[in-house]
């Protein structure tokens, strides 16, 4: 069986800014070679309510798919990146890419949730990050990741 890696890097396109972006690759941090957990979940897109007789009728649109990016940096610099990223999700002016397969395929994303915490329990030895993202488009299908295609398709 083929096995499959993510190469993980993110494109911030500014309104303002060269349309091509600025790239952070999360596989060229000194700390780790990239995230030390990646989580994929998809997020049916529906509405719901229940007629008279208590029938519940769903209108389904798709799946939003969701990642989280867990690190464990000891190299300060790293954090930098991160914060970056953290900074343009948070900007309106900026529209964010997610690649999962080195730029193969992107994805428009939205911060759901950041938080971090030191390492270690008396000196800071670095920090522990998670990053979740969710998509702004959904998708029809779920990808099979370990079939052909795989992370090309997440």
């Amino acid at each position: 069986m083929a096995g499959y890696a993510y190469t993980w890097r993110f494109r911030v396109v500014y309104e303002d800014g060269p349309t091509d972006g600025t790239l952070y690759d999360l596989t060229g941090l000194a700390s780790t070679p990239g995230p030390i957990s990646t989580r994929l979940e998809y997020i049916p897109e529906k509405t719901q309510r229940m007629t008279p007789g208590k029938k519940l009728i769903e209108r389904r649109f798709g799946v939003r798919i969701g990642v989280t990016l867990k690190f464990e940096l000891s190299v300060m610099a790293d954090e930098a990146s991160l914060v970056a990223v953290f900074n343009a999700l948070n900007d309106d002016t900026a529209t964010v890419y997610l690649s999962l397969n080195g730029g193969t395929t992107e994805r428009a994303v939205v911060l759901d949730s950041y938080g971090w915490e030191p390492l270690g329990d008396k000196a800071p030895v670095g920090v522990a990050i998670e990053m979740k993202v969710k998509t702004v488009d959904v998708v029809d299908v779920v990808p099979s990741i370990i079939g052909t295609g795989g992370v090309t398709q997440w």
